[in-house]
């Protein structure tokens, strides 16, 4: 995936749909490593805890 750093300049800001954009290209190019790595987890000391706090 290449890099697509953004300027921080306040004059030229970003266009928010643009931002989403790139955010749900993101989402999609990791959906499948982030299943793997939570499915790693269930049944860990970690997993339960944060389950407990969800309720």
């Amino acid at each position: 995936m290449e890099a697509e750093a953004r300027s921080a300049d306040l004059q030229l800001p970003e266009v928010a749909v643009k931002l989403c954009a790139r955010c749900i290209r993101f989402t999609k190019d990791w959906e499948a490593q982030a299943v793997r790595l939570w499915e790693e987890r269930i049944g860990t000391k970690e997993n339960k805890q944060y389950e407990a706090e969800l309720g």
